[in-house]
């Protein structure tokens, strides 16, 4: 078992690494290279399992009962249906022909899994385990998808193109195409769902879109490439994970001002956090690790070892 290894020396710490970890909860996170889940439990930050995932297990998704995780594998057609209490795979699903990414409908009935190279969103009947049905949306290599106004629209980045595919899920048409940049990436929307967020690598900028509208309102620009996003549950801070520069940007909201530059590990990559908003964890790509960030100091509190090239994270109770 590995355990967590704290940063006093860089940081400076003289209290002790557990005193401020979040409440009791449990994180997963798939090591691409070595086809492995880690399971963390956050409150000691050690791995108390490593569970054998299959050959370049990557994205992970929780289902909206919080009872199992839907796990891509890249090339594989098919995702793993990961069960959270008997802690297996219990199954498979098919993803379309190279599914990349997912997100569920608010009751967890569909899943809208975006298919990379055929640029198509494919609809799971998750209880039937039957594709019913694939949207062409319109830009060039989708790489993510995020359900906004209630699970009616989808957004899809469409990776190549730089745009943002607005989908009207019950009329399965795409609505409009929002040009937001190069490289569009990372998405994220706001505790009210009133705003989401869009990561434009290559343009170094974020895209902030009205949902109500679908337009895009404001433009943020990072300096850099901002991969991942996320939004604080009490909506405080917006996170984005500046993978080439080692470093998570915070921008405190609503004044967009940037709050912290965070140093991590290699390549910062995909943030989730705790379930009680306490702490932001990173997977660190290249550095064989996941990184734990005080949300309320902006410091990284500790660095936990997991296996190598970690990128899906998701957080439990």
């Amino acid at each position: 078992m590995r355990r967590a290894r704290a940063l006093w020396p860089i940081l400076g710490f003289v209290t002790a690494v557990f005193a401020s970890a979040a409440e009791a909860g449990t994180a997963f996170v798939t090591n691409t290279h070595d086809g492995t889940l880690s399971v963390i439990d956050t409150a000691t930050r050690t791995v108390t399992a490593t569970i054998p995932m299959g050959r370049l297990a990557n994205r992970l998704t929780l289902t909206p009962d919080g009872k199992r995780l839907f796990i891509v594998n890249d090339t594989r057609p098919d995702l793993r249906v990961f069960d959270l209490e008997k802690r297996q795979v219990v199954g498979k699903v098919p993803g379309g022909r190279d599914p990349y990414n997912l997100a569920f409908s608010p009751d967890g009935r569909l899943a809208y899994i975006v298919n990379k190279y055929s640029d198509k969103l494919v609809i799971l009947d998750v209880a039937a385990r039957r594709v019913v049905d694939a949207i062409r949306v319109g830009g060039n290599e989708p790489v993510n998808v995020l359900l906004v106004n209630g699970g009616s629209v989808a957004y899809v980045a469409n990776e190549l193109s730089g745009d943002i595919s607005v989908i009207d899920l019950a009329e399965r048409k795409v609505l409009k195409l929002l040009p937001s940049g190069r490289f569009t990436e990372g998405l994220a929307l706001s505790p009210d769902g009133a705003t989401a967020y869009v990561a434009n690598g290559e343009e170094h900028s974020i895209s902030v879109v009205q949902t109500a509208t679908h337009e895009i309102v404001r433009t943020l620009r990072t300096g850099t490439e901002i991969h991942d996003v996320r939004v604080t549950q009490d909506g405080r801070y917006l996170f984005g994970t500046a993978a080439h520069i080692n470093r998570v940007f915070v921008y405190a909201l609503p004044e967009y001002r940037l709050a912290a530059r965070i140093p991590q590990e290699k390549r910062p990559d995909l943030l989730w956090f705790t379930p009680d908003g306490k702490e932001a964890w990173i997977t660190n790509r290249h550095a064989a690790s996941v990184s734990v960030i005080n949300v309320e100091t902006l410091e990284t509190v500790v660095v936990i070892p997991v296996g190598q090239n970690p990128h899906g994270i998701v957080i439990v109770p």
